[in-house]
């Protein structure tokens, strides 16, 4: 049995996609990894460790790969987002959103998957290597 996805899920990726294809169209990516799309835009804000708005031609939110950051309500959740704030917020920005075989694996819980950089520097990278979150989930 197949599993079904919701109507409204189903439309808002497909506007998502036909938002960058249209955007990329009118504006060239820089070098890409193949397989992968990428819009310039702005942070707007940063929601905590791992997770902030972007507006590209839409507000978008992006879950950083690669980079797992405490909840605001761990220890270390609030310090990881200041240390993100501190890197992106309100800053040009390049969003890289990979896809994967499908269209669903780009999106959690609302959240475009991508990589996030401001002056050449990826967020989720810079994270990890500040030690304010780390490349793997970590199991409680």
């Amino acid at each position: 049995m197949t599993e079904r996805v919701h109507p409204v899920a189903f439309y808002w990726a497909a506007a998502m996609v036909a938002l960058a294809v249209a955007f990329v169209a009118a504006n060239p990516p820089q070098s890409t990894p193949e397989g992968s799309i990428t819009l310039p835009g702005v942070v707007e804000s940063v929601h905590d460790g791992d997770t902030a708005t972007v507006a590209v031609t839409v507000r978008m939110s992006v879950r950083l790969l690669d980079c797992w950051s405490p909840e605001l309500k761990q220890v270390g959740g609030p310090e990881a987002k200041a240390a993100l704030i501190s890197l992106i917020d309100r800053k040009r920005c390049t969003v890289s959103v990979p896809f994967g075989k499908m269209l669903g694996d780009s999106f959690s819980f609302g959240r475009v998957l991508g990589r996030i950089s401001v002056d050449g520097e990826d967020a989720s990278e810079w994270m990890v290597r500040k030690g304010y979150a780390t490349k793997f989930k970590v199991e409680e």
